[in-house]
């Protein structure tokens, strides 16, 4: 009784969406003619997306999307040609979700440093989030460029991949392993990030 909100019910729930997995500190303040009480509350969201059951636990930690949802609606192979900023983890990996249904086809993917950070980028295509251990053509380390060159329909020299297969192409800022490594110096860790199907 008495009580009054201005910005949340006084019971019930309160959804809170956050968009990007780190450590969140929540602070409840009640104000009432009595004084004020106030309660904190830390928490760490991680990606909802949990590894396929073959895979063993990432080195690092990291935040799994689907392709469509980060080419902006645009399904694998495509697009055509394409390229956006994003955000990777300072001290973890972004992983990029896809499946190669039963396309034949080529393609190029790598990212390019950005005028606001800094830092060498580590990529590569495999069959678990954050999994940096894979063969060399499926792998690059970016300065200014470069590309790790992907198939499904057999190109000499490129990424080899399976037919109704679900990978990731994974980045970090770090050696794929430690999270100490990252070179990542600015103070937003991003990079964008280009897709070419030619």
């Amino acid at each position: 009784g008495g009580w009054a909100s201005a910005s949340v019910a006084l019971s019930g729930n309160k959804d809170i969406i956050v968009s990007q997995p780190g450590t969140y500190l929540f602070t409840l303040r009640c104000v009432g003619d009595s004084g004020t009480v106030q309660s904190q509350l830390s928490v760490t969201a991680v990606t909802d997306t949990p590894p396929p059951d073959n895979c063993a636990a990432a080195t690092l930690g990291g935040t799994t999307v689907e392709w469509a949802e980060f080419w902006n609606d645009v399904p694998f192979p495509d697009p055509v040609y394409g390229s956006i900023y994003s955000d990777i983890p300072r001290n973890g990996y972004l992983a990029i979700k896809f499946n190669t249904a039963d396309f034949v086809d080529t393609g190029l993917l790598s990212t390019i440093e950005t005028t606001a950070t800094r830092g060498r980028r580590l990529g590569a295509l495999s069959q678990c989030p954050g999994d940096f251990d894979v063969a060399d053509e499926c792998q690059e380390i970016w300065g200014n460029g470069g590309d790790i060159i992907w198939t499904t329909d057999g190109y000499s020299g490129a990424c080899d991949l399976e037919p109704n297969t679900t990978y990731y192409f994974n980045i970090t800022f770090t050696d794929g392993v430690d999270p100490t490594t990252s070179e990542c110096t600015s103070t937003y860790c991003q990079t964008k990030v280009r897709a070419k199907n030619p």
